[in-house]
């Protein structure tokens, strides 16, 4: 009996993880690679993202490895809706910054018009590196999405598959 129940443990414990990873893997559902929505924007670039100084390493990761020329780079971003009121920003699967209180607000309620409250959506977002001159010449960065920066302009077409920014 006891060569047979250490047979058993090592034989689940060599076994086991790979069967749960297994499991997880078949049996959860799957993300869409990209989220079903993207707003359109009239090329603007009107609303600018908040807290980006907390994004710091984020955003030079995503400068560094994207193409460019010249300052800024152009990039889609993903909004990510949290809680009630807050949209998170996110490029590459890193947070990057914030959407103004009141566009997060609006956000939040078309969304969940629409039924579908915790949906993520595609805009384009550029970031550009502002460097100051200075004593410490410091650099920082400014991201603005291809949406309108005033409230009220945001509107999900009847089809709910592509959000309509209006200007």
């Amino acid at each position: 009996m006891g060569t047979e129940l250490r047979t058993f443990v090592f034989t689940a414990l060599a076994f086991g993880p790979v069967l749960v990873l297994w499991l997880i893997s078949h049996l959860v559902p799957r993300l869409p690679s990209e989220p079903p929505l993207r707003i359109r924007g009239s090329g603007k670039y009107a609303c600018a993202v908040v807290g980006t100084a907390r994004y710091r390493s984020a955003l030079h990761k995503v400068y560094r490895n994207a193409p460019h020329d010249g300052d800024a780079v152009e990039v889609d971003a993903t909004l990510v809706p949290r809680g009630e009121d807050i949209v998170v920003v996110c490029v590459s699967g890193a947070a990057i910054g914030l959407l103004p209180k009141d566009l997060s607000q609006e956000y939040h309620a078309l969304l969940s018009e629409s039924g579908y409250p915790k949906l993520q959506s595609l805009c384009k977002a550029r970031i550009t590196l502002r460097l100051h001159q200075g004593i410490d010449g410091h650099a920082d960065f400014m991201v603005r999405l291809d949406m309108p920066a005033r409230s009220g302009a945001l509107q999900i077409e009847e089809c709910a598959k592509t959000l309509a920014v209006g200007v």
